[in-house]
C-alpha cells in the first residue's frame, strides 16, 4: 500500500526523543513524496513499482528537496493546524495538540534524511523490487523480518513515542 501510515507513525518515536532537532512534518512529507513514484506506476502501468526514488541516491534527492522546500510548506500547515485548534469552534480539550510551528534547518534536514532512509529500509524488508544500493549492487532485505513483526514493531515505536510525548507535555 503506497503512503503507508506505518512509515509515518514510527517517526513519532524519533520526534519524541529528539523533539528540538527533528521535524516530524518534514519526515512525513518526505515519506509521502517518495511514494509518489509508486502511485505513478500504479496509474501508468497498473502495478506498484519501487524504482529510482527507493534507492539511496533517489531518496537522497527527495530528502534534500524536502529539507529545503518543506520548511515553508510544513510551517504553513502547522500554523493552520494550530489556528484550527485555537479557534472558538474547537474544543478546549484539543488545544494540547497544538505544536511548535517554526522548523529549524537542522530539524528539517534530520527529519528529511531520517524519513528517506528509514522509508527505503522499511520498504526493502517488504518489497522484492526495493534495492536500496542500486546501481552499485542489487541487495534486498525481504524475508529478514516478517511483515507482521515489522508492522508490530512500528506500532510499538509509535506507542513508545506517544508515552514520551505525553510525559513531556503533561509533566
Amino acid at each position: 500500500m503506497p503512503i503507508t501510515p506505518f512509515h509515518i507513525i514510527a517517526g513519532f518515536a524519533v520526534k519524541s526523543i529528539f523533539y528540538k532537532h527533528f521535524s516530524w512534518s518534514i519526515f512525513a512529507l518526505t515519506n509521502i513524496i517518495i511514494d509518489v513514484e509508486v502511485i505513478y506506476y500504479i496509474f501508468s502501468v497498473g502495478e506498484a513499482s519501487h524504482k529510482f526514488f527507493h534507492t539511496l541516491i533517489g531518496s537522497s534527492i527527495i530528502a534534500l528537496s524536502c529539507a529545503i522546500i518543506g520548511i515553508p510548506i510544513c510551517e504553513r500547515a502547522l500554523k493552520f493546524w494550530n489556528n484550527n485548534l485555537q479557534n472558538e469552534k474547537s474544543l478546549a480539550k484539543l488545544k494540547w495538540l497544538s505544536t511548535e510551528s517554526d522548523i529549524s534547518v537542522v530539524s528539517s534536514f534530520t527529519g528529511a534524511f531520517v524519513g528517506a532512509y528509514s522509508h527505503i529500509l522499511l520498504d526493502s524488508f517488504m518489497h522484492f523490487d526495493v534495492k536500496p544500493f542500486e546501481p552499485f549492487f542489487s541487495k534486498t532485505f525481504v524475508g529478514i523480518i516478517s511483515i507482521d513483526s515489522l508492522h508490530l514493531s512500528l506500532v510499538g515505536l509509535f506507542i513508545f513515542g506517544l508515552i514520551i510525548y505525553l510525559f513531556r507535555k503533561f509533566k
